[in-house]
């Protein structure tokens, strides 16, 4: 996600715990895919089916859940993608 939205709705409250909802589900189905496929390789390594250095991780793909900060005003929901910049990677630990 490189771009941000805005929302404008009179059930703001009402959106935000249904995406902070999903949002929850979606980190936690992250968490069990990153648990299943390090067993998965674990044990495909111990069997001497997978080569232990031509795998690349879900991390190591880009595969990795966006994550974004919303901000409310009123009856405005504002959606902004947190981007690493290069003035982050710099200075900020």
């Amino acid at each position: 996600m490189t771009f941000s939205f805005h929302h404008l709705t009179l059930d703001s409250e009402i959106i935000i715990k249904n995406l902070m909802h999903k949002e929850q589900m979606y980190v936690e189905e992250y968490e069990l895919a990153v648990e299943f496929e390090k067993t998965f390789v674990e044990d495909g390594i111990k069997r001497g089916l997978v080569p232990e250095t031509s795998y690349l991780t879900m991390a190591e793909r880009g595969n990795v859940p966006v994550q974004v900060v919303m901000k409310r005003w009123k009856s405005i929901i504002s959606v902004y993608p947190i981007n690493a910049t290069l003035y982050h990677e710099e200075n900020v630990p």
